[in-house]
């Protein structure tokens, strides 16, 4: 049996305890270094065939098509934001870093 490359394809989400900003922007950047992440989850890519193509969890049966998997990962940014509101997560300051 042939192992395809595309099923070894991913989406990696990590969720980080506070704010970063990239290079280019113009804006106080949190180190990656003083930040730590909160959760790591990756969903690889597959071809069922109810689905077509589509993501799944590697560990699960359950599958997403394109557009699921980006309704899950806005709901996992909004209930990250939750999280920090509620005080679940602390929230790196600048006194911090």
């Amino acid at each position: 049996m042939h192992a395809y490359p595309t099923i070894e394809s991913n989406i990696t989400v990590v969720e980080w305890s506070g704010q970063f900003f990239l290079p280019n922007e113009h804006r106080f950047r949190s180190p990656l270094d003083k930040l730590r992440p909160v959760a790591r989850t990756s969903f690889y890519f597959n071809y069922q065939a109810p689905y077509e193509w589509c993501w799944h969890l590697k560990s699960s049966t359950e599958f997403y098509t394109a557009s699921e998997l980006a309704d899950k990962l806005l709901k996992t940014l909004l209930n990250l934001q939750d999280r920090f509101e509620r005080g679940e997560i602390k929230v790196e300051s600048d006194n911090d870093l």
